[in-house]
Formats: structure tokens, C-alpha cells, sequence
């Protein structure tokens, strides 16, 4: 009997974190985007919110409300999506923690220093200054090797995606024509068009 009521329990526990999590994605992920979509974005400006989402989600500084600030940088400087670049951050962050210290050995070589120091060796023997000191370092390393790492990728992600967005759009345009040979040629607003900054992203 306890093991049949701890199985039930351990059963409606499953489903009530899944539940969470299916209502977590939808509320923060799914809504934002298609509202995002929905309002009639540009090929350009959805190409350059993802790239710069996931390039400020990785802003090797693991504080609260760091990377969002850095993607609310982007937003005002290059007019993005806001729900879009911030979904895009939120779902990056635990990729941003594995990539501080590789950050770090990057912006460390480009600088020609040596190993970086992130305190990884522990605060034995070292005041709390000391390692303070010592993981701020490393920091500072890891945010230079960061904005080395955004000045190349960034325009590298835009062109994927955007090139990714032109051969959506061609495959449904022909799926379209196929279903209905007198469409041919004529535009569709269930389909990306990607012909020029004018035209707009729908679903």
C-alpha cells in the first residue's frame, strides 16, 4: 500500500511539473513569438531579434537581469523585437554559463595574456578580495572574448536565418502553387516573403 501511494504520488508530482513546464512555454515562449510574428515583422528585423537575443544571452556575466539589459541595448540601437530577443535570451541562458570560461581563454589569447583565472582553484588560503579580484579578471577576459566572438557572429547568424527564412518561404510558395496552379505568382500572407525590408513575416 505505501508503495502504491508513494507511486501516485511520485505520478501526479511528473505530471504537475510537466503541466508547469507545458504552461511555462507557452506563456513565456510560444505566445511572444507568435504575437511577435503576428504583428507583421520584416525578414530583416526577425533575423536580426534572434541573432541578437542569442548573442545577449550569452553575455559571460551571470548575474540577474545582465543579459537582459545588454539585449535591451541591442533592442534601442538596432529597433528589434522586444518579446522576441528576450525569449530568445531567456531560452540561451544555460548555454551562457557553460560558455564563460571559453569566453574567457578567448578574450584572454586575443590579449596575449596567459591561463585566466576564474577562482576555480578555491578560496583556500585567499581573502575574499583576493578572489574577488581574482574571478573579476577572469570576468573581464570572458566579456572581451564575448564582444570579439558578437562583432563575427552576429552578421554570420542574421544571414543564416535569413537564408533559412528564403527557402521556407520558396518551399511553401511551391507547396501553394502545387495545391493550386492559378496562385502562381501571386503573394500569400501565410507565407514569408522575403523580397525585400518592406515586406512582412506572417504565419
Amino acid at each position: 500500500n505505501c508503495t502504491s501511494s508513494l507511486s501516485v504520488s511520485l505520478c501526479l508530482s511528473l505530471y504537475g511539473a510537466m503541466d508547469a513546464v507545458k504552461n511555462f512555454f507557452l506563456k513565456r515562449v510560444y505566445e511572444p513569438v507568435k504575437n511577435a510574428v503576428s504583428t507583421g515583422l520584416t525578414p530583416h528585423e526577425l533575423a536580426l531579434s534572434l541573432s541578437c537575443g542569442m548573442i545577449g544571452g550569452l553575455f559571460p556575466v551571470p548575474l540577474p537581469g545582465v543579459s537582459m539589459a545588454v539585449c535591451f541595448l541591442f533592442i534601442y540601437v538596432f529597433r528589434l523585437n522586444v518579446a522576441l530577443c528576450q525569449v530568445i535570451n531567456l531560452l540561451i541562458t544555460p548555454v551562457q554559463l557553460g560558455l564563460i570560461y571559453p569566453f574567457s581563454k578567448l578574450g584572454s589569447a586575443i590579449l596575449g595574456y596567459g591561463e585566466p583565472n576564474m577562482g576555480e582553484e578555491g578560496a583556500a588560503g585567499k581573502s575574499v578580495l583576493e578572489y574577488i579580484e581574482e574571478a573579476g579578471e577572469g570576468i573581464l577576459f570572458a566579456i572581451f572574448g564575448w564582444s570579439c566572438f558578437a562583432i563575427v557572429f552576429i552578421p554570420v547568424l542574421y544571414f543564416f536565418v535569413l537564408a533559412g527564412m528564403s527557402r521556407i518561404a520558396r518551399s511553401r510558395e511551391k507547396a501553394r502553387t502545387a495545391r493550386n496552379p492559378y496562385l502562381k505568382g501571386k503573394k500569400h500572407p501565410s507565407v514569408y516573403q522575403t523580397g525585400g525590408a518592406g515586406d512582412s513575416v506572417g504565419l
